[in-house]
């Protein structure tokens, strides 16, 4: 779980500042930090307690884009 803080909270300053600029470019590192985000909450939710696994599971699904 160590691990997945780490990349998450490496990854949050580009995903701020793709969030933040309505011109930012699809495809680019922001959303791909973006994308890591969710998927390591996906693996931290795969290791947690049935309550905040279904929470995590639920939030990563409404942030998730196609």
């Amino acid at each position: 779980m160590r691990k997945g803080q780490a990349v998450i909270e490496s990854k949050l300053q580009s995903a701020y500042d793709w969030l933040k600029d309505p011109t930012a470019l699809l495809g680019g590192v922001g959303e791909k930090s973006v994308r890591n985000i969710l998927s390591q909450a996906i693996k931290v939710a795969d290791r947690s307690l049935p309550l905040d696994s279904n929470h995590l599971r639920k939030l990563s699904g409404d942030i998730e884009v196609s």
